[in-house]
């Protein structure tokens, strides 16, 4: 590292509040967004910061929770329920977007 390198401190002491808005979210995994969103709200809450994941609702799943220092709100979909399967990718991803 060079000498004249700005050192930047990763862990603040002052903790911040955490709004991380995702369509994938657990139990709801399709790729890896997920995942990876997942680990993210995660690790932010285990350093102390106060995390809240809006996602979209699924099936069993509560509208409201507290999970793994994590807090998930699930918003209901609109349209309520799209099949993935359809002949058309381009109507998919519309309504999906929508």
């Amino acid at each position: 590292m060079s000498p004249d390198a700005e050192v930047i401190d990763i862990n603040p002491a002052r903790h911040q509040r955490v709004l991380i808005l995702s369509w994938e979210y657990p139990p709801v995994l399709v790729g890896g967004l997920g995942r990876h969103v997942h680990a993210l709200s995660v690790a932010l809450a285990a350093a102390g910061h106060e995390v809240t994941v809006v996602t979209r609702h699924a099936d069993g799943a509560p509208l409201e929770e507290y999970a793994d220092g994590v807090r998930v709100l699930r918003a209901a979909e609109d349209p309520v329920a799209f099949p993935l399967a359809t002949g058309s990718l381009l109507a998919w991803t519309m309504a999906f977007n929508h």
